[in-house]
């Protein structure tokens, strides 16, 4: 009886030079990903090398790639010697094959780590009741806790695309029933513990508005995607945070068709406001700061000029007016009439983070001196999202209203005693400038309205209040600012959401395109991960338009998946045509993405 012959051993795996351009932790998520997605090895050496810190995994770093390792499937191995842990310089990832493609051996790999898949469990959702019934249904859930407040954000960022793809190749997914009808619960949730609002990383509300939106109506992944906020963890805070994520995995066989974004033709439809502060007595002030700055600029004129071909056939109709009935899977942003006005909205996520009965100075933590402003703005008629935000930790000496108890007033006098004069020069840590708010009896804001411009009346004797408003102007001046430049360039999308639809166009079958900076910044000084300065150069240059981090997210989806660039600026992709719960053939297979190059000439 002839012998099975041995499957074949695995390819070499991919070497990556983790101090490359932007060399931070991107290279090392985006390469598991893909690494994950095309069942390929990698070994990335020198990781995180540039950085002040010393460089190596963080937290945030090593959660990923033990999550991957489970999330990946039984089979998968990290090289023995160069694992995951925290301040590790070099990784080597061995994801599961192919079924019948190859095998990795016991004696060629060590075992640090290996999927062995269960880590799902089933949790019974109740539904809401429509008629007087409600329903019972499940739904399979993964817990993925960091280790203090790395960024929940960064860590989805790598597990995602492996939740979309995977979850019908390996069990234990591939028994799970896929529902896609309208508020279904979704079969698969993701919960991440660990910071939510951290600094040089997106934050909850970034993701959540403008991140997942865009991945749903313009990358076209299944409806449902969404995330919640069940606790919220600053950079700093004693206790962590917990995002849960839910997932409507694309069925076998499904894949992300290529898409675009292309500025021509936009218009501002909506801006909208969203702030997070200690108080409730603080959250009317800044509405009306907000939306007094927002209001300031002429949004309407923005793409006017370029998009009077589009809006002519609909001139008569008014706002808000159907220009068609909407069929199955169309956006309803692409069949509303340009607006007129400029919607000014305030989020529903818009609040206080202090309960309503406040708690005594120094009992509020994190929570009583962080703020946070994100400002965006959603196009028309394609529905583009495009936003900038702030984040700002007082000191305890700050006279805010977070700080004060009536009685103690600020947590620095309880220590010392006295009354606090306020006044304070702190560092900005995100720009690297000194910035001086001085709170002195709540100078320069108006003693009877919040900005001067606004209706909201604030006490005079308030001065924790007062003070509170002047914060306001200075951190809403920044997004706002950042996001009117963006429009007056010809933007339509941020440049932190360009080098996150990176690996999405890499994954896709045919050609994306995707228009970021209609010209490229100054190649010396961007911000690397950590804040610090990082440098460009000509091998840099070769990557096209946009930040660094979006020329790394190129070099690494072509140097792992064969993803072929194109255009002036290299906006355009040939996706290498993956298929969920399909094995990827390779580069050389006739499919992917010079397969799909030669179908579209």
């Amino acid at each position: 009886m002839p012998r099975t012959p041995k499957p074949p051993p695995p390819p070499p795996p991919i070497h990556l030079h983790g101090y490359y351009l932007e060399g931070g932790g991107q290279i090392l998520r985006n390469a598991l990903s893909l690494s994950v997605l095309l069942s390929l090895p990698i070994h990335i050496t020198s990781i995180r090398t540039t950085r002040r810190d010393g460089g190596g995994l963080k937290a945030q770093h090593v959660a990923c790639v033990k999550a991957l390792t489970k999330l990946a499937g039984e089979g998968t191995k990290v090289n023995k010697g160069l694992g995951a842990w925290k301040s590790a310089k070099e990784v080597e990832f061995y994801p599961p094959p192919p079924p019948g493609l190859h095998s990795v051996g016991e004696d060629e790999v060590g075992e640090d780590e290996v999927g062995k898949g269960g880590l799902w469990k089933k949790v019974q959702v109740q539904t809401k009741e429509v008629d007087g019934v409600s329903s019972v249904t499940e739904r399979r859930e993964i817990s993925i806790e960091i280790g203090g407040v790395g960024s929940v954000m960064l860590v989805l960022q790598a597990v995602l695309p492996v939740l979309m793809f995977n979850a019908a190749k390996y069990p234990p997914y591939n028994n799970i029933t896929i529902n896609n009808a309208e508020n279904a619960t979704p079969p698969l949730s993701l919960i991440i513990i660990g910071g939510t609002n951290v600094s040089f990383s997106p934050s909850y509300e970034y993701v959540k508005l403008i991140l997942l939106p865009t991945l749903v109506d313009i990358v076209g992944l299944p409806r449902g995607l969404d995330a919640h906020l069940e606790r919220r963890a600053w950079a700093g805070s004693m206790q962590v945070g917990t995002v849960r994520v839910d997932v409507i995995p694309l069925k076998k066989g499904e894949g992300v068709k290529g898409f675009e974004i292309k500025r021509n033709g936009e218009r501002v439809r909506k801006v909208s406001i969203t702030f997070v502060v200690p108080t409730e007595e603080e959250v009317p002030v800044w509405q009306d700061i907000g939306k007094g700055i927002v209001g300031g600029i002429e949004w309407g004129k923005f793409g006017i000029e370029n998009g009077n071909d589009i809006v002519k056939d609909v001139s008569e109709l008014k706002i808000g007016d159907q220009v068609k009935d909407l069929q199955e899977g169309e956006r309803d942003t692409a069949t509303i009439c340009p607006p007129r006005e400029v919607e000014v909205e305030i989020t529903s996520l818009s609040g206080a983070t202090l309960p309503k009965t406040r708690r005594a100075a120094g009992l509020g933590g994190a929570n009583a001196r962080n703020y946070y402003v994100l400002v965006h703005t959603t196009s028309w008629p394609s529905g583009y999202r495009m936003g900038y935000d702030k984040l700002y930790t007082a000191s305890s000496r700050e006279l805010l209203p977070g700080n004060v108890d009536p009685v103690h007033g600020t947590l620095s006098d309880r220590s010392k005693g006295r009354k606090g004069k306020g006044g304070k020069t702190k560092k900005d840590k995100a720009h690297g400038k000194d910035k001086v708010f001085s709170y002195k009896d709540g100078e320069e804001a108006n003693e009877n309205t919040a900005d001067g411009t606004s209706g909201t009346h604030i006490d005079p004797n308030n001065k924790p209040l007062l003070n509170s408003a002047r914060l306001a102007q200075n951190l809403f001046r920044e997004p706002v600012g950042r996001l009117n430049a963006a429009w007056k360039r010809g933007d339509v999308i941020d440049e932190y959401l360009q080098d996150q639809l990176v690996l999405w166009q890499a994954v896709a079958t045919g050609r994306s395109w995707v228009e970021g900076k209609v010209k490229e910044d100054v190649l010396h000084g961007e911000e690397g991960e950590e804040g610090e300065e990082v440098y460009v150069d000509e091998e840099g240059k070769k990557w096209g338009v946009g930040s660094l981090h979006t020329k790394t997210a190129r070099w690494v989806a072509q140097e792992i998946a064969g993803a072929e660039w194109d255009g002036e600026g290299l906006e355009g992709c040939w996706g290498v045509g993956l298929k969920a719960g399909e094995a990827w053939k390779g580069k050389n297979s006739g499919e992917g993405a010079a397969a799909e190059k030669d179908e579209g000439k």
